[in-house]
């Protein structure tokens, strides 16, 4: 008896040894775990940054892009002389003339100037002229975008047109017909023609200038 009790000590024993052995071991397998769950949390949420990142860098790019698309069948007219009660689609509808075309009233959505009064007015012999600053430009919105791109290429023919020509008083200023641009497309229009003109001086080539 004494030798069965002392056998079953020692497996008792041992068996108190495989169990801490046991222990040790799902406690170093928790631990790896544990950093496993949190590296992957680390890294889950850097790719969710950085894909939030890149999609909200893409929406002034695709805002951009749709307000560019929204702007079409428009175009815009600067350098007319701006006067009180004045028409805007009538003026539309000469320079068209102006540039061989003929265009009707239906085919214009609307026309008028853009942005607010940058100057005032003064009364000469009931005549409305503008002082300091020039014109503001005339925003045109066609019915069709092939009627604008029309008065475009006509346009670009007779780049000649001053305002004398269309029975505008005072001095004569160029009149020029362009596309309209969102802001952000202006902008870098501008940078591209300053960037041409440097290119041009530098290298001793002419820069064409379209209207």
């Amino acid at each position: 008896m004494r030798n069965e009790l002392k056998e079953i000590r020692d497996n008792i024993t041992m068996l108190k040894d495989t169990v801490l052995a046991c222990n040790k071991n799902l406690e170093k397998m928790d631990c790896r775990v544990t950093k496993l769950e949190k590296l992957y949390e680390e890294r889950l949420i850097k790719c969710d940054t950085k894909t939030l990142e890149d999609r909200i860098s893409e929406l002034p790019v695709q805002l951009n892009e749709r307000d560019q698309d929204l702007l079409s069948n428009d175009l815009e007219i600067s350098g007319l002389p701006e006067q009180k009660g004045e028409n805007p689609i009538n003026i539309v509808v000469l320079c068209a003339k102006k540039t061989g075309l003929d265009i009707d009233h239906c085919v214009i959505v609307h026309a008028e100037r853009a942005g607010t009064l940058r100057t005032s007015y003064y009364n000469n012999n009931s005549a409305q002229k503008l002082m300091s600053t020039g014109p503001r430009k005339i925003v045109v919105r066609k019915s069709r975008r092939a009627v604008r791109d029309e008065l475009l290429c006509c346009a670009r023919v007779r780049r000649n047109i001053t305002s004398d020509s269309l029975g505008f008083s005072g001095d004569p200023c160029r009149i020029y017909i362009n596309e309209r641009l969102t802001p952000v497309n202006r902008k870098l229009f501008g940078k591209t023609c300053e960037a041409a003109k440097k290119g041009g001086a530098t290298n001793g080539q002419r820069v064409v200038k379209y209207s």
